[in-house]
């Protein structure tokens, strides 16, 4: 077992606790104070020792000779002067350490220089470290952010050119250093980087434990490529003893895992084991006299994770809730937590350890109602004063899942960050938005959580009274968007978002929100169906128009791309398309970027949609050649496939890359990919006259007619079912959501000769409509995917006829159904139908 003694673990025979061993293990432990000899990294070989084992200290590798320990920390490195040194000089390292202020520090560099002299390699180091715990980094004057800028260029001069070599102990303390005071310079990057591509080399088993959780935090800081250090880190943790580790290091290397998203099952497992191991509290035990026999002794036995303070118990459940792959294998580290939390009391844990602490057990399906219901009743307590906006938002994301969890009852890793494949997102079927709007029911939240959303709203209806209590900031907009995606209550969710949308208009500017959040306030507005999404999208533009695209990256330009889209605002999705495609234009910057066939499949579809850039359509199709589609998403190649069509592109080459991995994964295909292939290969018959196309389309066409065996007719709308009763009353002979070629295309209205189809009747809708501005008004223009309907079917032979939703809606406004039927005959006629040769239905029989 592991005991605790003034922040040292002393590994123990479990059979006896105090025996003459203990006494070895302090004298080895205590060799930094008293060993003249080299230094050595050491290690434990095992994480606990049976009876009778003696403790094998072995040393990894021996470092180059240096000065004894025993002055290592206690005195400071003499100046190296450049010109004479005065015997009765104070070390620098003395006067850098006594300096209260900033302007104190700049005084003792400046006396430095103006004496000729020339700071160590150590004590720049310390005085860039002195620096960042003086300013915070938002509070670094311009005078203050140059002298740490020259700072660091000397030590770049000093280390990257001059050779020398940093000391062991120095790293951890520049590191920090950089990533506190968060300096923004070609320099401090280089110098970072200098040190990941250093310590990857030489690896985390030669400093100390200390320190190698402060390495572990600074680089999660740093916004550089990580995943080569932290998978030397993973590698050197797992032959690592943890008890040698002091809490807050444990807490911050989990942290910094989590923080750089580097996911390892095998070192949060190593951390649990150690973190539910028993351990004895050697002050507690003093406290009560009752440290007298092993007995005794295990009375008070306890979880390492006891030890732990408030803050670090939420940093691990926050760790291994954001990085742990499979969430069941840490079930038992969460109710041991819990008990824990419990024991300890919710009023010990601040505010931001609450939502962090929620947002864990919520996120991971391990929240049990009573246990949230504590916390809710705590956050109740305390006011929603107490809490910020990011604990706010953390506490909306929490209640939002547990409600969700109280619906499903299903035991998973519920929380999903990025949205990559909301409800709704559908690239080629942005009628899925409506159908989900339409279908969602009213749950509400039966569980814990109602009283904290009523507050909540209570806070956002302050904002929208004007009053200055708290002001809510896009950034938090967007993330209580994004947060009450999932909320099952669609009173709450509805009020919340005509309360948010209310905020971001009244927000003075734009400029300051980050990418994510301005693309996740597009796409969230619009699925979420606020009243003012048009007004909101209109004032994004211009943000939208000013930034440099390639700051952002794919998945937030295709959210945004949709939101656009969908919404009928293709104003802005041709702004985004034309910078996309300014930027696709440079070679190989599609690929740098991280573009994958998703993306790419969003952005043609989008293209497609507002009727923009099919000249630069090449670049995207040369691109998607160079995939690996074999692995690609069905849905994303059938979609490419069917708008490669749509446009009207025939590059059979292109078709043909395409067709090749769909068959080969026909069977995965639903009836949706089914149709937009069945589709493709009908239109480009003209052009693939041969046996293998003909095999493909009956092979398809197989496939689709079973899928309609499972599937129902969807439902017609009141426009359609309209113009149905119109034509029933003229007695003409019709069929609705008629089945043409197979079921491949759906038409709203048939009419008949001789009982074979010949009129295709067309009931447009609001969704085959592109809105144009035309001065102070607007006018409606049929989409291209409609008019591309449309030629196929006078391809196959069919008359068409469109009925706009405009038009007939003004008729039935006049309630005259006499016009109603002229309008229709007119519209026969101009379409070249003979009337006289349409099916009709038998005369009603008189009484």
């Amino acid at each position: 077992m592991a005991c605790v003694f003034h922040g040292r673990r002393l590994a123990l025979n479990c059979g006896n606790v105090i025996n003459s061993r203990c006494n070895h293990v302090v004298v080895q432990l205590n060799r930094n104070k008293s060993s003249r000899s080299n230094r050595f990294a050491l290690n434990f070989s095992t994480s606990c020792l049976s009876k009778g084992e003696t403790i094998p200290w072995l040393p990894v590798k021996q470092l180059r000779s240096r000065r004894p320990w025993s002055t290592s920390w206690q005195q400071p490195r003499l100046l190296s002067f450049q010109q004479g040194c005065d015997d009765h000089c104070e070390s620098v390292r003395e006067q850098i350490n006594e300096v209260t202020s900033s302007e104190d520090l700049f005084d003792v560099l400046q006396a430095l220089r103006s004496k000729g002299l020339a700071l160590s390699l150590s004590d720049g180091v310390h005085a860039l470290q002195k620096m960042s715990r003086l300013q915070a980094p938002a509070q670094l004057s311009e005078k203050e952010k140059s002298m740490c800028v020259a700072l660091v260029r000397g030590i770049n001069q000093r280390v990257l050119k001059g050779g020398e070599e940093l000391d062991i102990d120095i790293i951890p303390l520049l590191a920090h250093a950089l990533a506190k005071l968060r300096l923004q310079d070609s320099d401090v990057l280089g110098l970072i980087r200098y040190l990941r591509d250093h310590l990857i080399t030489l690896g985390f088993m030669y400093f100390r434990h200390v320190s190698i959780g402060s390495l572990a935090w600074s680089f999660a800081c740093f916004n550089i490529p990580n995943k080569k250090l932290f998978a030397r880190l993973e590698k050197d943790l797992l032959k690592m003893n943890l008890q040698l580790f002091t809490t807050q290091s444990l807490s911050n290397i989990l942290w910094a895992f989590a923080t750089v998203g580097f996911t390892s099952d095998a070192v949060l497992l190593k951390f649990q084991e150690h973190l539910l191991a028993p351990c004895i509290q050697l002050q507690q035990a003093r406290k009560k006299n009752s440290f007298q026999s092993v007995e005794s002794a295990q009375r008070i036995l306890s979880p390492r994770i006891s030890i732990f303070s408030e803050q670090g118990i939420g940093n691990v459940l926050w760790a291994v809730a954001t990085i742990g792959v499979r969430s069941e294998n840490f079930k038992s580290l969460f109710e041991v937590s819990e008990e824990e939390i419990t024991k300890r009391g919710l009023h010990k844990f601040n505010e931001q350890g609450l939502s962090v602490i929620l947002w864990s057990y919520t996120s991971t399906g391990f929240a049990k109602e009573s246990f949230v219901s504590s916390i809710e009743q705590e956050i109740l307590d305390r006011g929603m004063d107490q809490f910020n906006n990011h604990s706010l938002c953390i506490l909306t994301r929490s209640f939002s899942l547990f409600a969700t969890f109280q619906q499903t009852s299903n035991v998973v890793k519920m929380d999903d960050v990025e949205l990559e494949k909301s409800d709704g997102m559908d690239k080629s079927r942005e009628q899925e938005l409506h159908d989900v709007g339409e279908a969602e029911d009213d749950h509400g939240i039966q569980t814990a959580g109602r009283k904290f959303f009523t507050l909540l709203i209570d806070c956002l209806r302050s904002c929208d009274s004007g009053s200055k209590k708290r002001v809510w900031d896009l950034e938090t907009c967007s993330r209580l968007l994004v947060n009450i995606l999932k909320l099952p209550s669609k009173s709450i969710k509805v009020e919340m978002v005509q309360l948010i949308s209310s905020c971001i208009l009244q927000a003075k500017s734009t400029s300051k929100v980050s990418n994510k959040s301005l693309c996740a306030i597009a796409w969230t507005i619009v699925y979420l169906r606020s009243p003012s999404s048009m007004t909101i999208l209109e004032l994004l533009i211009a943000e939208f128009s000013r930034r440099e695209f390639k700051n952002f990256s794919p998945s937030e330009l295709t959210k945004a791309i949709w939101a656009f889209t969908v919404s009928g605002c293709y104003k802005g999705a041709r702004v985004i398309q034309d910078k996309c495609f300014r930027l696709f234009l440079e070679e190989g910057w599609l690929k740098r970027s991280g573009w994958d066939l998703s993306s790419v499949s969003s952005l043609s579809w989008s293209c497609m949609k507002a009727e923009n850039e099919f000249s630069h359509m090449h670049v995207l199709e040369d691109y998607i050649a160079t995939l690996q589609l074999s692995k690609g998403d069905i849905d994303d190649l059938s979609s490419l496939l069917w708008i490669h069509v749509v446009l009207g592109r025939e590059r059979l080459d292109y078709i043909e890359l395409l067709l090749e991995p769909i068959f080969a994964r026909l069977d995965e295909c639903r009836a949706a990919n089914l149709t937009q292939i069945a589709q493709a290969l009908v239109a480009v018959s003209p052009l693939r006259k041969s046996e293998k196309h003909d095999g493909q389309l009956r092979q398809v066409l197989k496939k689709l007619g079973a899928t309609w065996k499972e599937r129902k007719l969807p439902p017609s709308s009141v426009t359609h079912r309209g113009v149905s009763s119109c034509l029933q009353g003229m007695r003409f002979s019709h069929s609705m959501e008629y089945r043409f070629l197979s079921g491949i295309f759906l038409i709203d209205i048939v009419l008949f000769k001789n009982k074979k189809a010949i009129v295709a009747v067309e009931v447009d809708g609001p969704m085959h409509f592109n809105r144009v501005a035309d001065g102070d008004s607007f006018r409606y223009v049929r989409s291209i995917e409609s008019r591309w309907k449309e030629k196929i079917l006078r391809q196959e032979g069919l008359i068409v006829v469109s009925i706009p939703f405009y038009e007939w809606d003004r008729l039935q406004l006049q309630g005259n159904k006499e016009l109603e039927e002229a309008y229709l005959l007119s519209k026969l006629t101009e379409a070249g139908v003979t009337l006289e040769e349409l099916d009709r239905l038998p005369p009603i029989a008189s009484d």
